[in-house]
């Protein structure tokens, strides 16, 4: 059965179960799960982004809130890399349409930087509640390398890495954000992409109002977590409460050399300040 890319609902339930049959075992929905999908709901949130920005603990702390019903994961990349599995398949990662009293979401960080996800996530929930994690992204391309490398998907050194980007990206970053057949070749290794915030942003925000965006800083939730969490309570309309808050998946790598830091710093410089003007407030990520 053939279906378009554009029309998620199109594939059916045997093509779901034969999908699921070439994942690996860990990461498969079972045919009874799959079948229910369509009585299934869709999130009312989804944490976009960015990746190595605190996707992981913010979500870890909703999931603890007792309005909230987790997904069947956090991380489902629908919207990016499992889009052709259809809708049922996204909804069987999704509590049952009984539970309409509790809060479901996801937290996939890719998405803030796929070219087709704010578009396919506008058609599919329109109405969702986005969230936006954001780092100086001269730390987030730092951590990103060293989750590749710990990963074994890495094996240059890490200026090799970015000055290798760089080359690719100079003077041509808006067509890049919007080329799907870049972003799918550099997935693992867009360093340097992944921070060009504003120009993600202003894709995004094309499809949706500024009252469905949250947009975070990750030092915020790092270093005084509460009233950042707060504040995503009240944008998902949820009551006030408090998880364990605690530092998540955070692994030790040596310090990025002073000369590494400036040069990455200077790379994102007019990038950032393009985000501050957008945003209205500047993250002095300069130092």
């Amino acid at each position: 059965m053939c279906y378009h890319a554009a029309d998620p609902e199109m594939v059916d339930y045997a093509e779901q179960v034969e999908l699921e049959r070439q994942r690996p075992r860990r990461n498969r929905i079972g045919p009874l799960r799959l079948l229910s999908g369509p009585a299934r709901r869709l999130p009312d949130f989804i944490i976009v982004g960015a990746q190595k920005c605190g996707t992981t603990a913010l979500y870890a702390y909703l999931e603890q809130h007792p309005d909230v019903a987790s997904a069947l994961t956090k991380e489902i990349h629908f919207f990016d890399n499992n889009y052709h599995r259809g809708l049922s398949w996204y909804r069987a990662h999704f509590p049952p349409r009984m539970f309409r009293r509790r809060t479901t979401g996801e937290a996939s960080p890719s998405y803030l930087v796929h070219p087709l996800a704010p578009s396919r996530i506008r058609a599919t929930v329109p109405d969702v509640r986005l969230i936006v994690l954001l780092r100086n992204p001269a730390d987030r391309a730092y951590s990103h390398f060293h989750h590749n490398a710990r990963k074994g998907r890495e094996r240059r050194t890490f200026d090799e890495a970015v000055t290798r980007e760089a080359e690719r990206l100079r003077d041509n970053v808006d067509h890049v954000l919007g080329d799907v057949d870049y972003f799918v070749t550099h997935y693992q290794f867009s360093y340097l992409l992944r921070g060009i915030y504003a120009s993600q942003l202003e894709r995004w925000m094309k499809h949706f109002p500024p009252e469905r965006l949250l947009i975070l800083e990750n030092r915020d939730l790092l270093e005084d977590p509460q009233p950042t969490f707060h504040r995503t309570l009240e944008f998902l309309g949820l009551r006030r409460w408090d998880p364990e808050y605690r530092i998540h998946h955070h692994y030790g790598y040596d310090a990025i050399t002073p000369e590494t830091r400036e040069r990455l710093l200077g790379f994102f410089e007019p990038f950032n300040r393009q985000l501050y003007e957008m945003l209205g407030r500047d993250f002095g990520w300069e130092e």
